[in-house]
């Protein structure tokens, strides 16, 4: 089970054995779960050796002026192997959600809009729990510049951060077994350990931030991956049939591998599924009885199937994605 599914049971175990609660937090959450695209980015590659002497993950840097979502609302779910020894990090699985701040187009803002994120993981000395961080980032952003800094930090040009909440909750049941709030006092809690949890998981928003940004480069495909049958779940304390969905990002190059080509005796050889990319062409054809010698201006293309089934799994090549103009179409 992935953590978007554990989470995605939390929030229901919460509302079916306690209700809406005064604040509308539970219900914010079914409305974020019900609209967010949930991208899967897999395992993070290693950098450099740590002071310990083991490696550490690779966080990607992004451009803050260009950022855009592909979706209104994103859910990004990545995971680092056992060797990273990722600090705060159970099993290795990350999970960050957020949207696009109302209002706001293209770029991470000049300081005005905020970017609230719900940094969930599986603490390792905590099994069965699921801690849920809420930080919030705002610019502004120079490239070359430290971009992680406190929120009371007066100094400009930074992605500046501030930690809004922390809470555990029992995986099983939804139930809240600890929660901290910004302004609540730390009892029993270090001021180390809650600024090791605020670095750690403004670390994994940037990340996130970042892989995002490569589902929107023109060298990428978002594919949609969904469960070829379907399974039960409790919903609301009843069961119902469910098929799970997830987006993927795949390169050009690795697009005929996720795309398969049917097997089988054929005499017709099938184009393997690429992108045409856009180019100029001279009309030589006498077809083109009025046009015949002209220079003409063809569009982006896609070639062969957009969709394929096999291991259990259909997929399915995105070739338009909403943008902050509307859609990006990508034909």
């Amino acid at each position: 089970m992935s953590l978007w599914d554990t989470y995605c049971k939390i929030v229901d175990r919460r509302v079916t054995r306690y209700g809406e609660d005064d604040e509308g937090f539970a219900e914010s959450a079914v409305e974020d779960i019900a609209r967010a695209a949930h991208f899967t980015f897999g395992e993070q590659t290693a950098d450099t050796p740590s002071v310990d002497g083991g490696p550490t993950w690779k966080r990607l840097s992004f451009d803050p002026e260009t950022l855009f979502l592909p979706f209104e609302s994103c859910a990004v779910e990545f995971t680092f192997g056992a060797r990273y020894g990722i600090p705060l990090c159970g099993n290795g699985a990350v999970l960050c959600l957020f949207g696009r701040p109302e209002g706001h187009d293209v770029g991470f803002g000049d300081g005005t809009p905020e970017w609230p994120v719900m940094v969930a993981m599986e603490p390792k000395d905590k099994p069965g729990v699921v801690q849920i961080h809420k930080v919030v980032l705002w610019g502004p952003y120079i490239p070359g510049t430290p971009n992680l800094v406190r929120a009371d930090d007066s100094v400009s040009g930074r992605v500046m951060s501030s930690l809004f909440s922390v809470c555990d909750y029992e995986a099983r049941t939804g139930k809240c077994l600890d929660a901290w709030r910004r302004g609540d006092s730390m009892s029993g809690v270090s001021e180390e350990s809650m600024e090791a949890v605020w670095k750690m998981s403004t670390a994994f928003a940037l990340h996130s931030f970042a892989l995002l940004q490569t589902a929107n480069s023109p060298a990428n495909w978002v594919v949609r991956v969904t469960d070829e049958h379907a399974r039960v779940v409790k919903r609301r304390g009843k069961k119902v049939k469910e098929k799970r969905t997830r987006l993927i990002v795949v390169p050009d190059r690795e697009l005929d591998r996720v795309i398969k080509r049917p097997q089988g005796a054929s005499d017709f050889i099938e184009k393997a599924p690429h992108r045409r990319r856009a180019h100029f062409r001279r009309l030589d054809s006498p077809r083109f009885r009025l046009k015949r010698g002209q220079r003409v201006f063809v569009k982006e293309s896609w070639i062969g199937p957009k969709e394929s089934t096999h291991g259990g799994e259909h997929y399915e090549v995105l070739t338009t994605l909403p943008s902050s103009e509307g859609s990006t179409d990508r034909e």
